[in-house]
């Protein structure tokens, strides 16, 4: 994913974006000036080749993925 480091100091904007937005999508998070995106996903997606799949192509659309989350594994009943 990301460098933390790397990241610019002060507050920073994300987008919640669908990991299978379409171009127009994520030209228009651009537009509106954000740089991050933060995705959910499911267990039949959760994976490296999906993850590096999804982060190529929002950095095609200048969009750099801060965080990638598996809905499957978060609020789970006991």
């Amino acid at each position: 994913m990301t460098d933390l480091m790397s990241i610019r100091p002060g507050m920073q904007i994300a987008a919640q974006v669908a990991p299978d937005a379409d171009d127009d999508e994520l030209a228009f998070v651009k537009q509106m000036g954000v740089d991050w995106a933060v995705c959910w996903t499911d267990n039949r997606h959760a994976g490296y080749d999906y993850y590096a799949r999804t982060k190529e192509r929002f950095a095609r659309a200048g969009l750099q993925i801060y965080g990638f989350g598996n809905r499957d594994v978060h609020n789970q009943d006991k």
